[in-house]
């Protein structure tokens, strides 16, 4: 569901590149007409591949990169926002890693933020401190999701590894008093747990402690694992919050029906922090290269034929992809408790 704060940013090109791009999409899906119209709409860019914990299920928490790892450089940002801020509506400041662990990740979200965009990032709160809050709130940035996922410092240690429950909880309230005291309603705080076997009986826990927090959303998330075969032990007992099932050959796959279309490819990208674009989210490891951001524009890439091809694979085959075989598109993955 779309909020004020996005619907008040959409300008007359932005609409206009929207609906190009649905149309373009389905008449894609119903037709099988090789049209693309439009301009990226959406943008994940991520700062750092940086994190101070040590997830199990991350790429990052586990150091365990097959790419270049750093933070991205300002200027290159700046050129990619500058070149399509006319067309983008949505930028998500995530990737892998830890935006807060950015040297300038305020000056990333100002930058966005003053070209109209409408900003989300999201962390591990462990950097919430006073002057960060201040410089978050005056930063412009929309929309901040936290991540807290257990009640208690021993749950919430079993996934977070290295982290202290005590120092999130304290940084989303330091957020919550200075976003009050400087009379600002940004950023929407949604505060999100991932729900695991070991973490499940904290439920009720999470949606009192979300209401003494004063936070805006909590929402209740299904766990991503990176082989779900062999990591069965995490799964949650509660059938709402598991995303995977067992196949007629007994393996573990996700409950989507994987259908050979994709929207995300048809109005969003990814690039990483050193400037490569990859098809999105679940391509962690940057494994699918479509462009690099250093030598070519954005619109470039977009319509080049190594971006084409990736969505002919999708229409044709796209359980053959090894990266959309985790994607959970179609699957109802989270519910939100205001």
């Amino acid at each position: 569901m779309l909020n004020n704060r996005y619907i008040k940013k959409l300008t007359l090109s932005k609409v206009l590149n929207l609906t190009s791009l649905y149309a373009g999409y389905w008449l894609w899906v119903w037709f099988k007409l090789k049209l693309h119209w439009g301009k990226p709409a959406a943008l994940s860019i991520e700062p750092t591949t940086k994190c101070n914990l040590h997830c199990p299920e991350c790429v990052s928490g586990l150091r365990a990169f097959t790419r270049n790892e750093g933070n991205i450089d300002i200027e290159m940002y700046k050129r990619i926002i500058e070149q399509n801020a006319k067309y983008l509506t949505w930028l998500n400041l995530y990737f892998q890693g830890e935006p807060f662990l950015h040297p300038q990740w305020h000056k990333l979200i100002r930058l966005a933020s003053e070209m109209n965009i409408y900003t989300v990032t999201s962390t591990n709160a462990h950097y919430l401190t006073n002057r960060n809050c201040r410089l978050l709130v005056e930063s412009g940035l929309d929309k901040l999701v936290v991540s807290v996922d257990g009640a208690s410092q021993q749950t919430y240690a079993e996934y977070r590894v290295g982290g202290s429950l005590q120092v999130v909880l304290r940084g989303i309230e330091l957020l919550v008093e200075t976003r009050n005291k400087m009379h600002s309603r940004t950023p929407y705080i949604e505060m999100q747990f991932i729900v695991f076997a070991h973490n499940e009986h904290e439920i009720s826990e999470m949606k009192e402690l979300a209401l003494r927090l004063g936070v805006d959303k909590l929402v209740l998330k299904t766990a991503q694992l990176m082989n779900p075969q062999e990591k069965s032990h995490l799964f949650t007992r509660l059938p709402g919050f598991l995303r995977y099932k067992t196949s007629k050959e007994g393996s573990v796959v996700v409950k989507s029906k994987l259908a050979n279309r994709c929207w995300r490819m048809w109005h969003s990208s990814v690039i990483t922090q050193d400037g490569m674009a990859v098809p999105c989210c679940f391509d962690k490891n940057a494994d699918y290269v479509l462009g690099n951001l250093n030598q070519q524009s954005l619109n470039h890439i977009w319509h080049d034929k190594p971006m084409q091809e990736f969505r002919k694979a999708i229409q044709y085959n796209r359980k053959g992809i090894p990266m959309c075989t985790n994607c959970t598109e179609g699957l109802r993955m989270s519910i939100g408790d205001s």
